[in-house]
């Protein structure tokens, strides 16, 4: 595509007589209010009112097509590429024959949606309009290649409009999934959670009913069932990942694991007033004993282990 551009654009003929060149010109949308671009030009050699088409002009020599493509845009209309998005090429393939002797071209168009800034033409023009597809392909003062233009720009948007709804709706759809897996998991974690504390009292119970068994009772086939139930229970628990928060007499009593319901004075304590404000006491508190099991799922604390301090 570049090397041919560049042959075009460089006469690359066998007949050193002919002229080849290559045009760019764009179709400039506005979205705001669903209207296309119009110039005007002037005949060169007079000056006289010419044909009304879309603005854009050949490449100079070697040019690059990028470079001499928005070159043309800014010259004409005082716009730089910052004031469009660029929407690619429209599928329009136009070889005008001008009236001058072994004078050939192309044309290539490209779609540009305006964005911002003032038009302002230079000499090239005598005047610009704004109109809507309708407008245009009911008007008399174009000729037929240039209604076609636009008619095919229209197509091409179509096609864009249509992709760009596609992705759109393929990404509201992902996030839909992400969304509906997320409130599954939050679902089957709270469920879980809830059996699972529901289910912590029972424990409990097994814990306080086999921590009191007499001595003649330990090896009675009763009792090997309800332990063996007990450890059903606690796999069930280690396979949720819930884990025992392990705590010994003598720890330091920790808020975020513990919950004191009953605080115990050394027998050598005596009282002294204002020796210690609230935090020191609260760091020299140490668990004397365990009342109740506490739990944790993963890092996270699902019920606080009840404790004697002192």
């Amino acid at each position: 595509m570049t090397q041919e551009n560049t042959d075009i654009t460089q006469g690359g003929s066998e007949n050193k007589n002919e002229k080849l060149f290559l045009s760019q010109r764009a179709v400039i949308f506005n979205p705001q209010n669903e209207k296309y671009l119009l110039v005007e030009e002037k005949i060169p050699e007079t000056g006289k009112v010419g044909r009304w088409q879309v603005p854009g002009g050949r490449l100079d020599p070697g040019e690059e097509l990028e470079v001499g493509f928005y070159r043309e845009i800014e010259e004409e209309l005082g716009l730089e590429k910052e004031n469009f998005e660029n929407k690619g090429y429209i599928d329009f393939n136009y070889k005008p024959l001008y009236g001058r002797a072994n004078t050939y071209g192309a044309m290539t168009f490209r779609l540009l949606y305006y964005k911002t800034g003032a038009v302002t033409i230079t000499e090239e023009h005598n005047d610009f309009r704004w109109q809507t597809l309708d407008e245009i392909q009911a008007s008399d003062e174009y000729k037929d290649w240039v209604k076609e233009i636009f008619v095919k720009a229209r197509e091409e948007q179509d096609k864009i409009e249509a992709h760009d709804k596609m992705l759109r709706t393929l990404a509201e759809f992902d996030n839909y999934k992400k969304r509906t897996e997320e409130r599954q998991r939050d679902f089957a974690k709270y469920a879980s959670e809830k059996v699972i504390m529901d289910m912590l009292p029972v424990l409990d119970n097994f814990h306080a009913a086999t921590g009191f068994v007499p001595e003649d009772q330990k090896d009675s086939p009763w009792l090997t069932g309800i332990m063996y139930i007990q450890q059903q229970m606690e796999k069930v628990f280690e396979d949720a990942n819930v884990k025992v928060i392990t705590i010994a007499e003598g720890d330091e009593f920790d808020p975020e694991t513990m919950e004191a319901i009953q605080s115990q004075a050394n027998d050598n304590d005596e009282d002294t007033e204002g020796s210690d404000d609230e935090e020191n006491e609260q760091t020299t508190k140490k668990v004397s004993k365990v009342i109740q099991k506490g739990y944790m799922i993963g890092d996270r604390v699902m019920r606080p282990a009840r404790v004697e301090v002192n």
